[in-house]
């Protein structure tokens, strides 16, 4: 789990979940080249970066960086980030949004059963 915010981190290590915090926040995606390695080890990496405009731009390019085939995307929903989640929702409404990430769909992706009829 890999949050925007140190604040992020902890809001998400509190509901049961380990999160590490983007080092330097959205607009620095450097920490990628350094820790690639390290990130290799993982098959799965759910990015819960923050519900607002750079959070998601950020999210873009780490996808790109990563491979959207192996990151989930959590979802904040009304929240803006896990912080925000935690503190009006609750610990079970943390866990919840994790628990119910999503790989990114390519455009492109169509429904072989659709296209067949």
């Amino acid at each position: 789990m890999i949050t925007e915010g140190e604040i992020d981190a902890l809001s998400v290590f509190q509901s049961g979940v380990k999160a590490l915090s983007m080092p330097s926040g959205a607009k620095n995606l450097e920490w990628i080249e350094y820790d690639w390695e390290r990130l290799q080890q993982f098959r799965v990496i759910y990015l819960a970066l923050d519900n607002d405009d750079l959070g998601q731009l950020a999210t873009m390019g780490v996808l790109q960086r990563l491979g959207e085939h192996r990151c989930k995307l959590v979802d904040w929903g009304d929240f803006k980030d896990a912080n925000e989640c935690l503190c009006k929702a609750g610990e079970a409404a943390v866990v919840d949004a994790i628990v119910s990430a999503k790989y990114k769909k390519p455009k492109d992706l169509k429904n072989l059963c659709a296209m067949m009829m």
